[in-house]
């Protein structure tokens, strides 16, 4: 990882610049495990600053095309974008409540948007992945570095299997299809429905996102304050934390 550093500061100076890319600074981290402000410390060490902007970015297009990996179900991505949330707000549709998480049961709402990826429309049907926006939902979206719930949503001519959750401003987005079954499978705006999570495959979540509180508690006591939480990643089967430990 300090050779890659060492090469791409070099070639930065050779060429008159005072700035490591945020690209460099990106791979540094992805690839070498180097945590930000490591390689913000040795660029001074270096004469040099860092380009955070660039680094952010390249971060934000690497987040991005992990989910759309994992929410490509049926070899489509849905993703509600600025345009399709607005349409959303423009009709005066409020943010998904998602309160109902925290309770344990089947929970009952109303189908209130039905996305196709790049496309509303009133009615779904067919074998084609598409996504639903509740009045409000049991599902917890993925965030925080939590993984999302998985399940069903039932309505009155057809069950959707939800494959993946997630929030877009507000609204959130179970993404999925509906089960092989009748062929008169159909879900409508306006539909009451009835939400049905996975519990328990939530129940081996839930531990392991405890276990981040305390891992978090537990380094802070033994190394000190000065440890920083850089992210997680919480899934059934395992956890993953990220954390900074400078010693200058």
């Amino acid at each position: 990882g300090y050779e890659r550093f060492k090469k791409a500061a070099d070639a930065v100076k050779e060429n008159g610049g005072a700035v490591l890319s945020g690209q460099d600074a990106f791979v540094l981290w992805d690839t070498y495990g180097y945590p930000i402000d490591l390689t913000e410390v040795m660029a001074v060490d270096f004469g040099l600053s860092v380009d955070m902007e660039g680094f952010n970015a390249s971060m934000e297009e690497a987040r991005q095309k992990a989910r759309n990996a994992r929410y490509k179900a049926g070899g489509k991505s849905i993703v509600l974008d600025a345009n399709a949330t607005s349409q959303l707000r423009n009709q005066g549709l409020d943010s998904t409540n998602d309160s109902p998480k925290f309770q344990h049961k089947v929970h009952s709402s109303v189908v209130k948007a039905i996305y196709t990826g790049s496309e509303f429309i009133a009615t779904a049907s067919g074998d084609e992945d598409f996504g639903l926006v509740l009045e409000s939902t049991s599902f917890y979206a993925e965030q925080g570095g939590q993984i999302y719930d998985t399940g069903s949503i039932e309505g009155p001519s057809g069950s959707f299997t939800v494959n993946n959750v997630q929030v877009f401003a507000g609204y959130v987005l179970h993404i999925g299809s509906f089960l092989e079954g009748p062929d008169s499978k159909a879900l409508s705006v306006g539909d009451e429905v009835k939400c049905k999570v996975d519990y328990t495959r939530r129940t081996l979540i839930a531990p392991n996102h405890t276990c981040t509180h305390m891992l978090n508690f537990a380094l802070r006591e033994v190394l000190g304050d000065h440890v920083d939480q850089k992210g997680s990643i919480v899934l059934p089967e395992k956890l993953r934390f990220d954390f900074s430990h400078g010693m200058l």
